[in-house]
């Protein structure tokens, strides 16, 4: 049953979303980051989403199939109605898209593109947001996304496809990603591919990897550490900075936070490499790769490459290629790549490396998501 009055402002400025698809929740994130209240997440992975009550104890998370899930269970699980949520936000798996993988058209997975518009069409949310790799967009797999896009297009004003570079909106790493929005026609919201590209950052004011991660402490063997030095002072320091604060507005896990107060941060596991590894990196100039692991030397000048997945248990549990650290002899840690991708030092990650890797990777930057996202709910609030 529909909603009344679908934009009354007194019901929209509740502010609720719902991700789908939500993985480790970087999504998630950037909607409270943007000033949104993220309701509820859905996902099928317990891994992925492991963490996801920890870092965000106000939202219902569900371990749902969305495949095999009606839009009428979720929205009772979820316990919402259609047309009560400001935005719907999601990026479906895309490993079927991605170039670095196979790229199957034939992966199951693609046809999960098509389950977020399902989803989106009978929630009937003032806006929605997708993010997917680039890969997307090739001529082999654009029609299923243009399938899926023809189940709302008749009630949404579609931006984009865009692409979109994490690192041009404050995070440190080169991360393309495929951004969809849809305004609900009647909103009296209006939204262009300029207004994004705007969002921007100056290239002379773009953050490298030193910003990321000069403050960082060595791996060790508890995966908790002391910092190991101040963050740097003015504009240099602003990234691990803001990486260090306590989250406010109900976010982050109690105890993750009173170590944090205290000054520890966690993600810190070593990796143990043998002795012909450890002579091939310190071989390994910054900004070059090793030949045989194919292990990228992160340059303290520069953004940081792609941070990439690795599979789930159902695909071989294949470790990601992680990148070498510009002056330690060896891959970068849990908390170096969170904090790479924009994640902050409050948010916590699954207790084994391989799963910790697979939510970073995984996930849309926290600072595109929230650039993007807040930009969303000015319009909205000036509407």
């Amino acid at each position: 049953m529909r909603s009344p009055n679908l934009y009354d402002r007194r019901r929209l400025g509740e502010q609720k979303t719902i991700d789908l698809f939500s993985g480790a929740g970087g999504f998630t994130l950037g909607a409270h980051l943007a000033g949104f209240r993220a309701i509820a997440a859905v996902d099928v992975d317990a891994d992925l989403s492991s963490q996801f009550e920890k870092n965000f104890p106000g939202t219902r998370r569900l371990l749902l199939d969305l495949a095999n899930n009606s839009p009428e269970e979720v929205m009772k699980q979820c316990g919402v109605e259609p047309g009560e949520l400001r935005g719907v936000i999601g990026g479906p798996p895309c490993q079927g898209f991605s170039s670095i993988g196979k790229r199957q058209k034939d992966d199951p997975r693609n046809g999960l593109v098509g389950r977020f518009f399902m989803h989106t069409a009978a929630l009937e949310p003032a806006f929605f947001v997708m993010e997917n790799v680039p890969g997307i967009l090739e001529k082999t797999t654009k029609s299923m996304l243009l399938r899926g896009l023809e189940t709302v297009s008749a009630n949404y004003s579609i931006i984009g496809p865009i692409r979109l570079n994490a690192w041009d909106y404050g995070a440190a790493t080169r991360r393309e990603r495929v951004v969809i929005i849809g305004i609900r026609n009647g909103s009296g919201v209006a939204l262009s591919v300029d207004d994004i590209e705007n969002l921007k950052i100056p290239v002379t004011k773009r953050s490298n990897v030193f910003d990321a991660i000069h403050d960082l402490p060595e791996p060790n063997q508890t995966g908790w550490e002391e910092y190991a030095r101040p963050a740097e002072r003015g504009v240099r320091g602003q990234y691990a900075r803001t990486a260090r604060k306590v989250p406010t507005g109900g976010l982050g896990d109690k105890a993750a936070i009173k170590k944090l107060r205290q000054g520890l941060v966690s993600g810190f596991h070593e990796t143990s490499h043998t002795r012909d590894v450890l002579k091939r990196f310190a071989k390994t100039e910054q900004g070059r790769t090793d030949a045989v692991s194919k292990c990228p030397r992160l340059d303290w000048t520069k953004p940081c490459t792609t941070l990439r997945a690795g599979t789930g248990k159902d695909k071989g549990k294949y470790q990601s290629i992680r990148p070498i650290h510009p002056e330690q002899d060896r891959v970068i840690t849990v908390r170096e790549a969170a904090r790479l991708q924009g994640f902050p030092d409050w948010f916590q990650f699954h207790e084994t490396k391989w799963h910790s890797f697979r939510m970073i990777g995984n996930s849309v930057s926290p600072k595109l998501s929230a650039a993007v996202l807040g930009l969303l709910k000015q319009r909205f609030q000036s509407a």
